[in-house]
């Protein structure tokens, strides 16, 4: 499983999965706030299932971050 990084030069510090531009966000809203399926946003995004639950569970630690 890849990590959940920062880096204020990428995507303006937004978390994101490592080695890629796909932020914790881009996956919350697509997975949960657009109910779409987890196995077709991982295979767009061109990442593993486990990177993108990775993404997930970040944001289920850190809810109050991710208020829209």
């Amino acid at each position: 499983m890849t990590s959940i990084v920062r880096d204020e030069a990428i995507r303006s510090g937004e978390p994101r999965v490592e080695g890629t531009r796909i932020t914790v966000r881009d996956v919350k809203r697509r997975v949960i706030d657009a109910d779409e399926d987890p196995h077709v946003v991982a295979g767009e995004y061109e990442i593993s299932m486990a990177d993108l639950f990775g993404a997930l569970a970040h944001y289920y630690e850190h809810r109050d971050a991710f208020e829209d």
